[in-house]
């Protein structure tokens, strides 16, 4: 019943081949560890070393890997044992520091708390928050490195002014980026050229070196973030919707603390299914709009585009004429206040601009019909363009302004100062001067009209987002003018997270509607990429177009002209290689393998949505799979109803329905009969054994069948005679070697009864037994026939015959696929257990007469009475068996040898040679590595076969051929066969080349982990020649070639070792005793009377003197302390040198300086000399 609807499941049904039965569909049916959820053995190996509470797998799955482990460490030695425990210990360390990293990351109870009253979609706008606060460290970290950092250390030059607070300063300095703020390292002409002066190690080249390294790794964070959130959107694709069940069922949030969060969680998924009702419903809408309501809905949205446009060029408008007038009042004598009102108006008018205009498109878009989703994210992308336009647009009227060159960096970094500064400043008011009044007065007069006019505060995420995107975007765009906007922003965005945490947490109130901060994450992400693109295609914009400036760090020079000469000072090699990546001959081969790149990612990328469609359609069958076994059980559950209801009412209330009913007229019939029967039994002679089968005869009346042998004594006692008719009782199916016992019976026999068990037609068993006393049979089930048993009895002298019984044997058979079982490595290989007759059976598979389980043999798939093999191989080879059990009774098959095959690789070929007199003789050998014979070996020469050979044993085989020395007797191959293979070797050129050329010996020193000498290593280099024999020679003397050889150098002991057949001589030791001259020769092998071709003499001179690296190290690290020191000690006598000088001239620096101006012409050169006579003068 239970394979029956496994059968009928719709997995199975869409997993079934078509064109194939359910007979041909059992042989390939899922394992148990498929249908009970265990894991598969490709997963298992994966996750062998994963804990089990990471194992996505059911409690079954993880108690077997935890026996499977428990057995490896048993087996395995005492080295493996303690590497997995490291490995152990050290996962354990690391997920030991992830968390205490965690914990020491910033904010985390502010974003719990915000978390729990607020929902994550207010969350993610502070982590997204802390993210910037991350980046903008990092820019502050790379502006040290670069750019302070050398320009304090080093000095800005001779002719710089001190920067001291004073004079015409004041604290609107601070606001308007003036005066001291000017001279200050914030902006742009504070970096100037010092004493680092080098031609690719100055200060012009750090700067522009750090500005673009802020800009590179910006890229690349931003992008890595915005990859990884678009990475799931995109594989998960369009189709993938929550439906209803799971939002009500998996919908909740166990973040949330308090009845007040929960009642807010409750309203956030009731709002989200109001939202999704209301998106079918606009569908729904939609599809029943006519053609005249299209035409009117589009030309309605033309005509809210078109406001839209208007707007934003009224914007753009009221952005110039802000800059025009501020422009114009830069010289013009103000009031302070006006003066401030002037210099801050662009910021106050894009300030304005992205505050207002955002609502108005929220409220465009409501009335152009779009749906609740289009029409936040139709003002999400307008309000992006409002953004980036507005900082663009006023970007563009900068560079249009007539500037003049030597203030232009300062100009545009005021600007940007002054943007950064007013932005922080309307967040802060907007908190405490707007949104914390409204609070209070909703609290203080809830029933007042303002208060009622006013509503409720909410925190709207994606306007928020889209300020700090403003804000990153202005700091971006203003480094290069600006290198300490990076350190601003820090300090401004940590006081943007505490002030935007009192307005969410005291100001404002939880959306009712709740926000996919997951989806919306890579739009703000490609927002910031945008205002990252244009910030630097500005600056990209400025260096192209900018003339030379008088201040700054490139002074009259340009970023090329400081790089070209930083090119020219390179090496010839390097200068080659730069204008190489620069050229358009370096383009080609970088755009094909960014092709090459994006090909493979696009290929991984529709492979995963591939695997994601295919799990999707598995979730839509296991949940078909559900609703038809929900449906298969309701329909049984009706059925055993229905059956109960109608047993009841055929019984009747009083009548138990368990016991068969006699008739009513039970007792008159039985007494009509037996009359019947005497008189028949005397007037035709009946006796007892004419009677057969008389438990089979039917009768006339109604008489229960369990009183038939009641009838039968009946019939005999009428008769008068004292025949026995015997009963034989017992089982009819039997395991085969179990026991079994027939019960043999006489009813109602008064003298003693021989009983006798008869199989077929041979007597087993015989039992005397007095009346009344019935016999037992035990019985031993063996053979391969299914008997029949009757049991045979003598009473009185009269021999009865009981009813048959044929037993059917249980006998588990054991078959395979292939049969024979012999099969090769890569096979599949299908062992079958079959029991005839019986169902309800559990089976128990052996191997080599082990219990076949997962860690015995954990590539097997054991399904039922099946035993599958997918890819066979040497370890699968073995004795088989399996053993059928029900209720306590097992039957066990015959043992099955399975013989695996090892397949032929790829035969390797050799020639060896001998010289028989004058000629040569070759012996080619062809050979496996592996492999199961018998293998067929056929000799090819240039193509034709010139011999084979049969190899019954072994995996090898050799054949003669004639070789001439110095000549190409052609090409050799070997071709290897057997039952389903044929292997052909590479192809070996039959060409003996004698030995010749020069022969030289090269020295080579090895080194042990200490960096001490731990021996030399001579090798023998030949020009020619294919079977050498080398020897060598150590001060004239030949140095034996084994340890029976004697030779005068034998007393050397172990101090030389010969490798690579000779061919490398080893030095073991590093004494004295081994220095001397070493020569190796060479010779044919083939023929001993061949000359010796002898190497030049080289020299090894060991001087039993070296270091260690502990003692290179010490040493080295001293030389590097006493350098430091002296260049310490020079450093601070040249500072305390320049101090003195400094506080000696100051006193009259501003005379010379004076006197200075008045001698300068227009050159910079005649400057400097002026400069300096003045100083030599005073």
């Amino acid at each position: 019943m239970t394979a029956e609807i496994l059968e009928q499941l719709p997995s199975v049904q869409a997993a079934r081949p078509r064109g194939t039965g359910p007979s041909d569909w059992r042989d390939s049916e899922p394992t148990d560890s498929v249908l009970h959820g265990g894991p598969s053995n490709g997963t298992r190996d994966k996750a062998s070393s994963k804990p089990l509470r990471e194992l996505a797998i059911s409690i079954r799955g993880k108690r077997e890997i935890r026996e499977q482990r428990k057995l490896q460490t048993r087996n395995i030695g005492f080295w493996e044992s303690w590497r997995r425990s490291q490995s152990i210990n050290n996962k354990r360390l690391r997920g030991h520091v992830r968390v205490a990293v965690s914990k020491l990351s910033p904010w985390q109870h502010i974003l719990h708390t915000v978390e729990s009253r607020f929902g994550v979609g207010v969350k993610a706008y502070f982590l997204f928050l802390r993210y910037l606060v991350y980046l903008n460290i990092l820019h502050c970290v790379f502006v040290l490195s670069f750019i302070l950092g050398p320009t304090v250390f080093y000095g800005r030059g001779n002719n710089t002014d001190p920067l001291i607070f004073g004079g015409n300063d004041s604290v609107l300095d601070f606001f308007l980026g003036t005066g001291f703020l000017e001279r200050s390292p914030v902006f742009y002409g504070f970096y100037t050229r010092g004493s680092l002066n080098w031609p690719c190690f100055n200060t012009p080249i750090l700067f522009f070196t750090g500005i673009l390294t802020i800009l590179i790794v910006s890229v690349i964070m931003v992008v890595r973030r915005m990859v990884v959130g678009y990475k799931h959107s995109w594989l998960l694709g369009n189709r993938y919707n929550v439906n209803v069940s799971f939002k009500i069922f998996c919908g909740w949030d166990f973040t949330v603390q308090g009845p007040a969060s929960a009642c807010l969680n409750h309203g956030f998924i009731r709002n989200d299914l109001k939202l999704h009702l209301e998106e079918q419903r606009f569908h729904l809408r939609e599809a029943q709009r006519t053609l005249a309501q299209w035409i009117r809905l589009y030309l309605l949205r033309i005509f809210l585009n078109f406001l839209v446009l208007t707007l934003l060029g009224a914007a753009f408008c009221l952005i110039f004429y802000a800059t025009t007038l501020e422009s114009e009042s830069q010289n013009s004598l103000h009031h302070w206040l006006n003066r401030i009102f002037l210099q801050y108006l662009p910021p106050i008018v894009i300030t304005l601009v992205n505050l207002i205009l955002p609502h108005i498109f929220r409220k465009i878009s409501s009335f152009e019909d779009y749906s609740l989703t289009t029409q936040v994210n139709t003002t999400l992308v307008r309000s992006i363009f409002l953004k980036l336009a507005s900082l663009g647009i006023f970007l563009f009227f900068l560079f249009r302004q007539p500037i003049s060159p030597s203030c232009w960096e300062h100009r545009f970094g005021r600007e940007m100062y002054k943007l950064f500064v007013f932005d922080f400043l309307a967040c802060f008011c907007n908190t405490l001067l707007f949104a914390y009044p409204r609070i209070l007065l909703k609290e203080k007069c809830p029933s007042c009209r303002l208060a009622r006019w006013s509503g409720q505060q909410h925190f709207l995420i994606p306007f928020n987002v889209l300020d700090l995107v403003y804000k990153q975007t202005v700091s971006w765009a203003g480094l290069y003018y600006c290198p300490l906007l990076p350190f601003l922003g820090t300090v401004t965005l940590v006081a943007t997270f505490y002030i935007k945490k009192f307005n969410v947490l005291r100001c404002c109130v939880p959306e009712q509607r709740i926000f996919r901060a997951s989806s919306s994450s890579v739009l703000f992400h490609l927002m910031l990429l945008l205002g990252l693109f244009m910030a630097a295609t500005a600056l990209a914009i400025h260096l192209y177009m900018s003339s030379t400036s008088s201040s700054g760090p490139f002074g009259s020079a340009s970023v090329f002209n400081v790089t070209s000469v930083c090119l020219d000072s390179l090496p010839t090699l390097a200068q080659n290689a730069l204008r190489y990546m620069s050229s358009e001959g370096f383009a080609l081969p970088l755009i094909l393998s960014e092709i090459v790149i994006l090909t493979s990612y696009v290929s991984r990328g529709r492979a995963n949505q591939r695997a994601i469609e295919r799990l999707k359609d598995m979730l839509v069958i296991s949940t078909s799979d559900k609703r038809f076994l929900v449906k298969q059980h309701a329909t049984l559950l009706r059925k055993q109803s229905k059956r109960k209801r109608a047993d009841t009412a055929g019984t009747g209330p009083d009548q138990p329905s368990d016991q068969f009913q006699l008739p009513k007229d039970y007792e008159e019939k039985l007494a009509t009969f037996r009359p019947y029967c005497k008189n028949n039994f005397t007037e035709k002679k009946i006796r007892p054994e004419h009677i057969a089968n008389v438990d089979e005869v039917p009768l006339t009346f109604d008489i229960p069948v369990n009183r038939t042998i009641c009838l039968l004594n009946l019939v005999l006692k009428i008769n008068g005679s004292v025949a026995p008719i015997p009963v034989l009782s017992g089982p009819d199916i039997a395991y085969f070697g179990s026991k079994v016992v027939f019960g043999c019976e006489v009813p109602g026999s008064s003298a003693p009864v021989i009983y006798q068990l008869i199989r077929d037609t041979k007597v087993i068993a015989t039992r005397n037994l007095q009346a009344g006393q019935p016999a037992s049979f035990p019985v031993r089930v063996t053979g391969t026939s299914e008997p029949l048993y009757h049991c045979r009895a003598t009473a009185g002298g009269h021999t009865g015959e009981s009813n048959s019984i044929r037993l059917l044997l249980v006998r588990a058979r054991l078959t395979s696929d292939p049969d024979p079982p012999v099969l090769y490595e890569g096979s599949h290989l299908l062992l079958s257990c079959d029991v005839a007759g019986v169902f309800g059976l559990s089976y128990t598979w052996f191997f080599d007469r082990r219990k076949v389980t997962y860690e015995t043999l954990p590539s097997l798939r054991l399904a039922g009475n099946k035993l599958a093999v997918e890819n066979a191989s040497a370890r699968h080879a073995g004795i088989y068996s399996c053993m059928a059990e029900k209720e306590n009774r097992s039957s066990s098959s015959r043992e099955v040898h399975v013989m695996v095959k090892v397949l032929l690789p790829k035969p390797k070929i050799s020639l060896t040679i001998s010289k028989v007199g004058t000629s040569y003789s070759g012996n080619v050998t062809c050979g496996t590595s592996r492999g199961s014979p018998p293998a067929t070996f056929h000799f090819l020469l240039d193509g034709e076969e010139l011999g084979s050979v049969t190899a019954a044993n072994s995996t090898e085989a050799s054949f003669l051929v004639a070789v001439v020395p110095g000549q190409d007797m052609g090409t050799v191959r070997c071709l290897v066969k057997n039952d389903v293979q044929q292997v052909m070797s590479e192809p070996l050129i039959l060409e003996v080349v004698p030995v010749g050329g020069d022969v030289k010996v090269e020295v080579e020193y090895l080194y042990d982990a200490n960096a001490k000498m731990a021996c030399v290593k001579l090798h023998c280099l030949l020009s020619r020649g294919t079977f050498p024999s080398f020897s060598w020679i150590f001060n004239s003397s030949v140095l034996p070639t084994d340890t029976h050889t004697k030779s005068p150098l034998e007393s050397m002991g172990r101090r030389f070792v010969l490798a690579d057949d000779r061919r490398a001589l080893i030095l073991a030791t590093m004494d004295p005793g081994v220095s001397g001259y070493y020569q190796c020769r060479a010779r044919d092998s083939y023929d001993d009377s061949s000359p010796w071709l002898e190497s030049p003499a080289v020299l090894v001179q060991m001087t039993g003197v070296s270091m260690s690296i502990i003692e290179i190290i010490s040493i080295s690290f001293c030389c590097f302390m006493l350098v430091m020191l002296v260049g310490g000690v020079v450093f601070v006598v040249k500072m305390l040198h320049q101090q003195a000088h400094a506080g000696l001239g100051g006193s009259i620096q501003s005379e010379a300086h004076a006197l200075s101006l008045g001698r300068m012409d227009s050159s910079s050169t005649d400057s400097d000399v002026h400069n300096q006579t003045l100083e030599i003068t005073v």
